[in-house]
């Protein structure tokens, strides 16, 4: 056990009740169940409000603007009346609220005498506090236990994460910070979401990593250690196994990075040095894996990258082959020019530039696989763009980084290969993650989603439209580390220069079951709501379009004091109105 207490050396890490340290975490029995919805509705005491992000690493929203949940004073009567009368009636927003404002007591998992506590929320201090230890943030939900339904946090600066599954009338506290030394985080990975207790103590640092199912039980663990030898040099364990440092490295990288926000600590890389990376990333079968962002090798987009270049033959193809693609993507002609790969082809290239052996066709990304011809399918036009500069760039051991430049006004993408040791082949393909706090400031909202207790993230810019040299607002939506869809406030010829966007909700207006959006927009002394309704393409992507500046008219004559809620509760109530003014 040398390596374990080498890593407590600094004395025993005093916790909270239940005693526990770094080896005992993760050994706890664990149990809870069913499922439940929440509204948008239930997540706001009044009306919907918007939050900033602050905490760029745990994307934490200050209570202030979390007001959502914990407003109030006093809850409603009638959700206290509701809740004792049934608490089974209760939505998971419903039940956390009512947490978060002391009036009902969270319970934690059973401990390993099978005893659970009470937590009592009600000397937490959601603003001005004066006592660190009982300062809360509410941090946006996430699917923490992976069963497709989220869970609530709330982030104290001392202790770190606490994570809250709420249904069936409960509010239960599955994991959470052991002491001001085990801290409490958690990291998507290999496609899972992990809680992550971690400690440092002046000899090293542990991480145990606890993946949960939707019963709160931990289904796997895993644990990191780095430790400080007494003699000055470095250990590394994968669980109890010993390591290499460029082992600890990758995996560290692998789990941790992608979400982070700048480069990996390493040594700088030298102008000649950038110009070799540059000459290596344009060639042809390369230069592509640049176009797309992707979290890990899974991920990648084989269209985009074959797009600038296969690097690999192309095949020729039997009639019946092409229609067999028609038929899987669910058109009867091919509308630009028509690539195919065969299947042994492709996946001996996935494995040569990613590592991944014997990758399964039927899930790659932007190529049409026909499992009856083993074939990959790719339709393309034109390809312009196809330099590479590289901004800067880092070495750590058998990892590289290199922010790469983005194209046509895009924010710049971070690039991460991974060493193999082969002269003919160095380099692995790991990730590309868009750089978009450095154009945004990392300044980001969440806005609520009507009927869910799901949060958007998004950013907001400006823009002056060419066509009519009106400047106005929009937002841009956050999804895995990247902006996405831009929700627009692009009514012809209304120059909304001056407003600022005040208030999101998405929802859904017009009854097609496609997401829309509510923005309330504010220049001082007037205010107005915007819709923007989102549509599928036919290519399977999703996009949004601002209705006509005659909604805003009929929304602003028709509703005072306008909020996100009040709209849509108007366009819900007066449907045949909407829809004509839509057509």
């Amino acid at each position: 056990m040398k390596r374990i207490s080498a890593v407590l050396l600094a004395g025993a890490i005093m916790v909270t009740a239940t005693g526990c340290d770094l080896q005992e975490l993760g050994k706890k029995p664990i149990r809870v169940e069913s499922e439940a919805e929440a509204s948008a509705e239930d997540m706001s005491v009044a009306e919907p409000v918007k939050e900033e992000v602050k905490d760029e690493a745990s994307e934490a929203a200050t209570v202030e603007e979390a007001e959502e949940i914990v407003e109030e004073e006093e809850p409603e009567e009638d959700l206290l009346t509701k809740y004792k009368n049934n608490p089974m009636d209760l939505t998971p927003g419903e039940l956390f609220r009512l947490f978060c404002q002391g009036e009902i007591m969270a319970e934690t998992l059973p401990d390993e005498s099978g005893n659970t506590h009470t937590i009592d929320a009600s000397h937490y201090e959601f603003e001005d506090f004066t006592d660190a230890t009982s300062a809360m943030t509410v941090k946006k939900p996430l699917d923490l236990d992976n069963d497709g339904e989220l869970e609530f946090i709330l982030n104290n600066m001392v202790y770190g994460d606490m994570y809250f599954d709420c249904k069936e009338g409960k509010v239960v506290c599955f994991a959470q910070g052991e002491g001001t030394e085990i801290k409490c985080s958690n990291q998507y990975y290999n496609g899972d979401n992990w809680v992550i207790h971690y400690g440092s103590a002046g000899n090293g640092t542990a991480y145990i990593f606890d993946k949960y199912n939707g019963n709160l039980e931990i289904t796997e663990s895993f644990r990191l250690d780095a430790i400080d030898e007494a003699d000055g040099t470095m250990s590394y364990y994968k669980d109890e196994t010993p390591i290499s440092a460029d082992e600890y490295v990758v995996l560290h990288e692998t789990i941790f990075g992608y979400d982070r926000e700048g480069m990996m600590e390493g040594e700088e890389l030298t102008k000649s040095e950038l110009k070799d990376y540059e000459a290596f990333l344009e060639r042809e079968g390369y230069v592509g894996f640049t176009f797309t962002t992707y979290r890990q090798p899974e991920d990648v987009s084989w269209g985009s990258v074959l797009y600038g270049g296969a690097g690999i033959d192309t095949d020729d193809y039997s009639v019946e082959a092409k229609d067999a693609y028609l038929k899987a993507i669910g058109e009867e002609y091919v509308e630009y020019d028509l690539a195919a790969f065969k299947g042994d082809d492709v996946r001996a290239d996935i494995e040569k530039k990613t590592g991944l052996v014997n990758f399964d066709l039927k899930k790659i990304r932007g190529l049409v696989y026909v499992e009856e011809y083993d074939m990959c399918f790719l339709e393309y036009s034109d390809v312009t763009n196809l330099d590479v500069t590289i901004l800067k760039g880092v070495k750590n051991g058998p990892i590289v980084q290199l922010v790469i430049e983005g194209r046509y006004g895009e924010p710049a993408t971070r690039l991460t290969l991974i060493g193999t040791g082969d002269p003919a082949n160095p380099f692995h393909f790991y990730s590309n993650r868009q750089l978009w706090e450095e154009e945004y400031g990392n300044k980001t909202f969440l806005a609520p989603v009507d009927g869910s207790d799901e949060m958007v993230e998004y950013v907001v810019s400006s823009s002056v439209n060419v066509h009519d040299g009106c400047t106005r607002p929009h937002i841009q939506i956050i999804e895995n580390n990247e902006t996405g869809n831009t929700v627009g406030t692009w009514m012809a010829n209304v120059d909304l220069a001056g407003y600022e966007i005040k208030e999101v909700l998405f929802c859904e207006v017009n009854g097609d079951d496609i997401r829309d959006a509510i923005l309330i927009l504010d220049d001082g002394s007037d205010t107005i709501a915007v819709v923007s309704r989102g549509n599928n393409s036919e290519y399977g992507s999703s996009y949004y379009s601002c209705d006509k500046y005659t909604t805003t008219e009929w929304l602003g004559k028709n509703i005072k004091n306008l909020t996100a809620a009040r709209v849509l509760k108007y366009i819900k109530s007066h449907q045949d109105e909407y829809k004509e003014l839509i057509k």
